[in-house]
């Protein structure tokens, strides 16, 4: 009888000790430094790298849409790359890496990225139509401009919205844009850059939601890079829209006189800033400018014409002038580009004046004004 037991004793410590080997013999689950990144993300699928290290067995990845409480998706996780294909557009899904034993799994962290929502045609968005206002990396506009974008399936939806989002990703204004067919087009309203404190230019992002979904513009260097197989991330690969103050601005003065070099007892008053051009390359071309002076009553002092294609040299004209130092603006001509407003003034008497320049339209365009200026001859 005690042989009999001591055999069964035996026998359980043997069945007890071999499961615990088993279960030793199970592969440790981990993920060390593992990090997944997707990209070449198109319409209907997207790459996937991964780095780190990662258990190898049993091994999966898993995709669904984002916040779906759907099943999961699953290929096999085999190396440190896959192609996950079959997606949806303008879809936003999570992605992670599974892996698990014959007793329980282990999840990595959760990636997500949306599919692609629309083609856009940078060829028509990024032409060169404006002479030196686009390069690889922006594209200039300004108050009351139409942008048009082209962009392939864009009919295919009824649920679009265009926002222009600032630098900082802090905030963004929707644009109210029309449709039609595979196009769209918004316009910049006057007001978009402020005069009061002035703002020079302001420089934004060009976003499309589409389906509850988000698609950033590219701009010249991301898109032909793209084109050429190179990846493309980041923010630098963004187009920023520069949109400049359309409302000319003179920023200070210099008084020369009274002189005598050819007109005697004249004061030379030299209005300093940026000024609306006439070369048919600039966007603006005035047929003429006027500068109205006013004492310090308000009463209008002196009155002064250019007419750009008359220009004269008399004594007491108007004359507008291009410092080049000051012509470009990061490479490209700036949409106020001629720099100083001269006007003569015959015997000009010491007093408090104010001064604003006007150019004028041949063309059915209203007259622009520039910001009224205080100075002081003495």
């Amino acid at each position: 009888m005690l042989k009999t037991f001591n055999y069964f004793i035996y026998l359980t410590a043997f069945i007890f000790l071999t499961s615990c080997s088993s279960e030793d013999s199970e592969p440790e689950l981990e993920f060390v430094d593992f990090e997944m990144t997707i990209s070449e993300v198109e319409f209907t699928s997207a790459n996937i790298k991964m780095t780190g290290r990662y258990s190898s067995e049993n091994s999966m990845i898993l995709y669904r849409e984002k916040n779906s409480n759907d099943s999961y998706q699953s290929i096999p996780l085999e190396g440190f790359y896959a192609t996950l294909t079959g997606l949806e557009k303008a879809t936003s899904y999570e992605v992670k890496a599974e892996v698990s034993n014959n007793s329980t799994s282990l999840d990595s962290e959760t990636y997500y990225f949306t599919t692609k929502a629309v083609e856009i045609d940078y060829e028509k968005l990024l032409s060169d139509d404006l002479v030196g206002y686009i390069n690889n990396l922006e594209m200039f506009a300004h108050g009351n401009k139409e942008i048009v974008i082209h962009a392939e399936g864009l009919s295919d939806y009824t649920d679009v919205a265009l926002y222009l989002v600032n630098e900082d990703r802090t905030d963004s204004l929707k644009m109210t844009s029309t449709i039609v067919a595979d196009s769209l087009s918004f316009t910049i309203p006057e007001d978009f850059v402020s005069q009061s404190p002035r703002e020079e230019f302001k420089k934004m992002y060009i976003g499309l939601e589409i389906n509850d979904t988000y698609q950033y513009l590219l701009n010249k260097h991301a898109w032909i890079n793209s084109i050429s197989g190179h990846t493309v991330s980041g923010d630098e690969g963004l187009l920023k829209l520069k949109i400049f103050n359309t409302k000319p601005n003179i920023r200070s003065l210099t008084v020369v006189g009274p002189y005598d070099s050819g007109c005697f007892n004249y004061t030379k008053l030299h209005f300093i800033g940026e000024y609306l051009g006439y070369w048919d390359e600039y966007y603006w071309t005035p047929e003429s400018a006027t500068i109205n002076i006013y004492d310090a009553n308000g009463e209008l002092y002196a009155s002064l014409f250019q007419d750009y294609d008359n220009y004269t040299t008399e004594c007491g004209k108007l004359y507008l002038s291009i410092v080049s130092q000051q012509v470009l603006d990061e490479g490209l001509f700036r949409y106020h580009q001629r720099n100083v407003a001269t006007a003569e003034i015959y015997q000009m008497l010491d007093g408090e004046y104010t001064a604003q320049l006007t150019f004028n339209f041949s063309d059915g365009q209203l007259p622009v004004e520039s910001n009224i200026f205080e100075f002081t001859v003495e």
